[in-house]
């Protein structure tokens, strides 16, 4: 048998361009049509593709099965945001036919978290180290921070301490400042993107001992400069990495002065502190400076320089019966008094202050302070630092508590008698027994409960102690080592 010679002669297939589908940032999914094989097997179809128009088989292609009919095309390696022209194929014995063409846009690549390493910690003090990180993929989108995070907790996050080091992607390097010596840390590299954060590897550190040195002290400057005495201190704000063993203020006629001159001992610790200067010679100009000492050695704050004031005694006793008298008195800025000093009117009389008596710091005779009205305390009188005889404050309205604070020696005896308004004995702090003296006379003061005041005083006191009808009356023990107030 053979062929007719009516058989028509083949010809190309017929494609179909259906559809792309499923597209993403860079695949896509196509489906075609063979509709007819044009009298010829078909060899091969798929689908061709550019990103110029009319792509032909020279271009990207898939290859399918063979045979007529619907057939799907996967697309793969495309590339982000671009517009691509496609078209399907199919080859028989005459030749490739294509379908018509089609456009499709791929989408935006996805925005991920960066990808980010943490660089090991190096250079390792007291209080800084170095590391960093390497960011090796932003995660499609532009980097807004990197650097590294530290805590003492395990897995820091950017809400705990960290650097800024920049935005570019690749490696960086970190200083981190303000640690603590002797001390663990967790450590690790972030990268923050619109998505959000990732993070390095967690390392883990810790810093050197710190180095002992001097400690940091300021001077403070002085003041209530008497003929005898003055006041200063200094301000500790930084030990050096050492317990401070003493601290205080030292003085010399000469200048810097150092610790083996005169000094005060103002205790241990860092912080501000009050130092009394006391045993000066009047009208003199001294050296100071404060100091503190620890295991490596003695720091200085700055030297101030001072003179005290010149001696103005007053010979004889003095009689004060109002507030002109006071004032006028202190006109003189008298240092002492040799005789007795009497603040006592004849009735009770109203003192705005004691102001005048501001310079005294001795009265070679007695202290009489009674019938005012309207002081709260006698703290005017804080310079005042001995009396030769007696001391009475009696029938004092208005007075709360006592504000001798610099007083320091009674060669007498001591009452405290008719003080209706008084609270405390507050201001009596530095009173020191001598030879049994003072003995205390403290009797009905009816709101006086609070004696503690009287603590440093009795703590080494033989004089004879007399407490009666006031609001709280307790004995030597009671205020020494029981309850001093109620």
């Amino acid at each position: 048998m053979g062929c007719s010679k009516d058989d028509p002669p083949a010809e190309v297939a017929t494609v179909v361009t259906t559809e792309v589908s499923d597209i993403t940032f860079n695949t896509a999914t196509f489906t075609g049509e063979i509709t007819e094989n044009g009298g010829s097997e078909i060899l091969s179809r798929g689908a061709c593709w550019s990103v110029t128009e009319n792509p032909t088989i020279d271009n990207n292609k898939t290859v399918e099965d063979t045979g007529i009919g619907v057939f799907t095309s996967a697309l793969t390696n495309l590339l982000p945001d671009t517009t691509y022209y496609l078209r399907a194929y199919a080859t028989n014995s005459v030749g490739t036919s294509y379908g018509a063409q089609i456009e499709f846009t791929t989408h935006s690549t996805p925005i991920e978290l960066p990808t980010i390493t943490s660089t090991a910690v190096v250079t390792i003090t007291h209080n800084t180290a170095n590391s960093g990180g390497n960011v090796t993929d932003n995660g499609g989108a532009v980097l807004l921070a990197k650097g590294v995070c530290w805590s003492l907790a395990m897995n820091p996050t950017t809400t705990a301490a960290k650097t800024t080091d920049g935005t570019a992607t690749g490696a960086f390097v970190s200083s981190l400042t303000n640690l603590l010596p002797s001390t663990t840390y967790y450590l690790r590299a972030y990268a923050t993107n619109s998505v959000g954060t990732a993070y390095g590897a967690q390392i883990e550190f810790t810093t050197i001992a710190a180095p002992i040195v001097l400690p940091t002290i300021s001077s403070t400057a002085l003041s209530t400069i008497s003929t005898k005495t003055a006041q200063s201190g200094g301000d500790i704000t930084a030990n050096g990495g050492s317990a401070i063993l003493e601290k205080g203020v030292c003085w010399s006629l000469a200048t810097a002065p150092t610790t083996a001159d005169a000094k005060t001992l103002n205790g241990t610790g860092i912080g501000s502190f009050t130092s009394d200067i006391t045993n000066l010679t009047p009208n003199t100009t001294y050296y100071l400076r404060a100091y503190a000492t620890n295991s490596v050695g003695t720091a200085y704050g700055e030297e101030l320089e001072f003179t005290t004031a010149l001696d103005n005694i007053f010979t004889g006793n003095v009689y004060l019966k109002n507030q002109q008298e006071v004032n006028e008195f202190g006109a003189h800025g008298y240092t002492q008094v040799t005789g007795d000093l009497h603040v006592e009117p004849a009735i009770p009389t109203a003192f705005s202050n004691l102001n005048g008596l501001s310079t005294l710091t001795s009265i070679g005779g007695a202290l009489y302070l009674s019938k005012t009205k309207g002081l709260p305390n006698f703290s005017a009188m804080k310079n005042l630092v001995s009396v030769g005889g007696d001391v009475n404050i009696t029938h004092n309205q208005g007075l709360t508590s006592i504000g001798l604070e610099g007083l320091t020696t009674v060669g007498g005896n001591m009452s405290i008698i008719l003080n209706e308004d008084l609270l405390n004995l507050n201001g009596l702090e530095k009173l020191v027994a001598n030879g049994g003296k003072p003995n205390l006379t403290i009797w009905n003061n009816a709101k006086l409960t609070n004696f503690c005041g009287l603590k440093p005083l009795l703590s080494n006191f033989n004089g004879i102690l007399s407490v009666l009808n006031n609001g709280y009356n307790p004995t030597k023990q009671d205020i020494v080592t029981g309850t001093c107030s109620q």
